[in-house]
């Protein structure tokens, strides 16, 4: 072929090619607007992700003479599990791991297995959310509005409407690695 046949056939097609590429541009253009019409939506759904999943560990902690009170809440594939120490001073730490962890509002439920003094024991557990971290129920200890049975080893909120939180309040810290 020369020169002169490939052109007659490009100017034969041109007509075509122009309406082709005319398209082209509407539709990217089309495209384009309407990706950056409303940019802010896609931006503020990453920006604030829903406030009951969490997606790292995080870690909270009281301390106040000598006694410390660790709590971290880790995100798994089965939903939340963590884990909760009691380390009084000079009396026996109570530490033991959360599971079935559940946010209802502003409140984190979860079932706590802990050992003291040798003794295993299964007892529920919540948290107030606040601003600075988790305020820890004091209930744990046998006020009027927690149950045991007669080993000790099971305890439950006789009803969770009442729960008092009035414990330590846990502050928000980094993670420690390996805790």
């Amino acid at each position: 072929m020369r020169i002169t046949e490939l052109l007659r056939i490009f100017e034969a097609k041109l007509p075509q090619m122009k309406i082709n590429f005319v398209l082209i541009i509407i539709v990217n253009a089309t495209f384009f607007i309407a990706c950056n019409n409303n940019p802010a939506k896609v931006i503020n759904k990453e920006a604030a992700p829903d406030k009951t999943v969490q997606t790292e560990k995080s870690c909270y902690v009281y301390a106040s003479n000598n006694d410390t009170v660790y709590l971290s809440i880790n995100p798994d594939s089965k939903g939340l599990s963590g884990e909760l120490n009691f380390l009084p001073f000079e009396k026996d730490a109570r530490m033991g791991t959360l599971s079935d962890l559940k946010n209802q509002g502003d409140t984190l439920y979860a079932q706590y297995n802990s050992t003291q003094e040798g003794m295993n024991n299964v007892c529920e557990i919540a948290f107030l959310k606040t601003k600075e971290g988790y305020i820890v129920t004091d209930d744990i200890w046998g006020a009027d509005n927690y149950q045991y049975n007669e080993a000790y080893t099971v305890g439950t909120f006789k009803d969770k409407h009442k729960i008092k939180f009035n414990g330590n309040l846990l502050k928000s810290v980094a993670c420690i690695k390996g805790y």
